[in-house]
């Protein structure tokens, strides 16, 4: 038997995932942070064939109908031609402060790429949609800083870094390269006022994500879409298109360690 926290169906041609609630939360990435770490953890992460998220529970914030499966509306299927190769003797725990000076993190990166080809692969209507975005708004990933801060509930954490910080990491890449746009990603719409005043005619943002003047309730939690689907895809799409920006500052918790996961290295990642 395969060990491994999750749902498993074995089947004649290999096991059948199907996500159960993680205990962190049920954000978007706390779901799919705890499907990584799962396959990390796993004897021999290539047995599984197939992963669902049939649980009403899952993705509620994402999707309009809680009766089918969640996984498939945001990853592609499983693709059974790559093995992944993972070290005996590796430290599979994901860090979720200070990433760039945690040592494990450097050794995990090969993995998690491997793992999120094989299993967590942002399926065409994502990938068409960062597409879009990237269209629409004159996005040249090369040229491109990304701030991506995250407020609202994450107000109680002790880490968490003011927006101030943000913008001086910018201010020091910016000596540097001095003709880089600045693509701002924040669920709190005074964060991003603030960034537009300091960094101006620079800036841009995704205006389909919704923000909030709240400072103690998460977005996702609080917003009441017409098409939660909708605000699910562009919400991975986004974060896709900021993984491969060639600058990221990003936050401390799951949202950013994604980024770092999508791009697949910490070259010019930066977490103040």
């Amino acid at each position: 038997m395969m060990r491994i926290g999750l749902n498993l169906q074995n089947t004649e041609n290999g096991y059948i995932a199907n996500l159960k609630m993680p205990e962190e939360g049920h954000g978007f990435f706390s779901i799919v942070n705890k499907v990584i770490q799962e396959f990390l953890r796993a004897d021999d992460p290539n047995q599984v064939v197939k992963i669902i998220a049939e649980s009403p529970e899952l993705f509620t914030s994402y999707r309009n109908d809680l009766t089918t499966d969640a996984w498939s509306l945001f990853f592609k299927p499983v693709n059974l031609n790559l093995k992944i190769n993972k070290p005996k003797r590796i430290d599979t725990r994901v860090p979720k402060r200070r990433m760039v000076n945690q040592p494990q993190i450097r050794e995990l990166l090969p993995v998690t790429s491997q793992i999120i080809e094989k299993y967590i692969s942002p399926n065409e209507t994502v990938l068409n949609r960062a597409d879009k975005f990237i269209k629409d708004y004159n996005i040249d990933l090369d040229n491109t800083i990304s701030m991506h801060y995250r407020g609202t509930d994450r107000h109680t954490e002790e880490f968490l870094t003011t927006p101030e910080y943000f913008a001086l990491q910018a201010k020091k890449i910016l000596q540097y390269d001095k003709n880089l746009k600045i693509l701002i990603q924040s669920d709190q719409s005074d964060v991003t006022d603030y960034f537009n005043k300091i960094f101006s005619d620079r800036c841009f943002y995704f205006k389909e994500l919704p923000q909030t003047n709240s400072k103690t309730e998460g977005v996702h939690v609080i917003q009441d879409y017409t098409d939660k689907l909708q605000y699910g895809i562009d919400y991975l799409a986004s974060t896709i298109i900021i993984s491969k920006c060639k600058y990221v500052i990003t936050y401390e918790w799951n949202g950013g360690i994604w980024e770092a996961f999508y791009r697949g290295n910490l070259n010019n990642f930066y977490q103040p």
